[in-house]
């Protein structure tokens, strides 16, 4: 390999890993922000892995009893909705707003995993 070969390589390998651990900072970096700061809960899936909005709205009507107790955990100010994703129109999530962490703990411990029974979900402290 000539030494303008290797140069090339080098660099080109430096961008790479740069890209690299800038993008996983950045992701580490939104993680902590939502979590510690926010007190968000979300699941950050591409498109290609989130379902159908009519797979979504089929999930919500069959568990209307655990969206109504999520709902009690703070009547005036705890939601629950579909949310069609902007970016993947024929994709959605279920969007769980609350306005305390002590809502937050509650909600989570109702749902007991990490998916709505197999749609992913959001928790968003307002």
């Amino acid at each position: 390999m000539s030494n303008k070969s290797l140069k090339v390589f080098v660099i080109s390998c430096s961008v790479l890993f740069v890209a690299l651990a800038v993008g996983i900072r950045a992701s580490l970096l939104q993680r902590a922000l939502d979590h510690y700061v926010y007190d968000n809960r979300n699941h950050y899936l591409p498109c290609r892995k989130l379902p159908s909005g009519t797979e979504v709205r089929a999930v919500v009507k069959a568990q209307q009893e655990l969206i109504q107790q999520i709902e009690l955990v703070n009547p005036d100010g705890t939601n629950v909705y579909v949310v069609q994703n902007a970016k993947c129109p024929e994709k959605a999530d279920i969007l769980i707003d609350y306005p305390s962490h002590r809502n937050r703990l509650e909600i989570e411990q109702l749902i007991d995993s990490d998916t709505f029974h197999g749609v992913p979900y959001r928790l968003r402290n307002y």
